[in-house]
């Protein structure tokens, strides 16, 4: 369904999973991953409106051939590519796992800050024509990301005496927070 993405089918099953074995719990989630994933294509290619954030690249050529007459060939492509791209993933990340543990391990904070201005470059070079658009959402990104409490010290960042922003502006965390104190009233 579009605009409700995987991690929030994700999110909203975890606490359904809780009460399940270990195995059928896994599958669960995992179904609701890998269709959602495939699903949200469906959407790009049929109707020009990407059903999940990684679908955004498939209105590229999917909703182009649909509008040629040939919307199964660019299903059964999209289809291909998912099953194809998750198991060579799935592969990958079992049998590279333990390599890139050792690696996550050295990572220390001049290693994020690095990352984090890489993300920020290509935030910027992303809007190629107009750099001040791409500098505004680079700031506006990071202007965001400060709010809330601080998690080296926990004191409140740009909250303004607002209780509810102490969180920030995760909206994942929320809805799987508000669900699990739910449920949690309930049983």
């Amino acid at each position: 369904m579009p605009g409700l993405s995987v991690t929030f089918a994700v999110s909203v099953l975890l606490t359904l999973s809780v009460g399940l074995e270990s195995l059928p719990g896994m599958f669960l989630l995992l179904g609701a991953y890998v269709g959602g994933t495939y699903g949200g294509s469906i959407t790009a290619i049929l109707i020009n409106t990407p059903g999940t954030p990684n679908a955004a690249a498939t209105v590229l050529d999917g909703y182009p051939l649909a509008q040629k007459g040939r919307a199964g060939d660019a299903l059964k492509a999209a289809l291909y590519g998912s099953t194809i791209g998750g198991l060579l993933s799935a592969f990958a990340l079992l049998f590279l796992a333990p390599q890139l543990a050792k690696i996550v391990e050295v990572i220390a904070s001049p290693e994020y800050f690095a990352m984090c201005l890489f993300g920020l470059a290509c935030t910027i070079s992303l809007s190629k024509d107009n750099i001040v658009k791409g500098l505004i959402a680079a700031f506006l990104g990071i202007l965001f990301s400060c709010v809330g409490l601080d998690p080296a010290f926990g004191t409140a960042r740009m909250t303004f005496g607002n209780r509810n922003l102490t969180a920030g502006f995760n909206n994942v965390s929320h809805t799987y927070h508000a669900l699990n104190s739910t449920l949690y009233v309930i049983y």
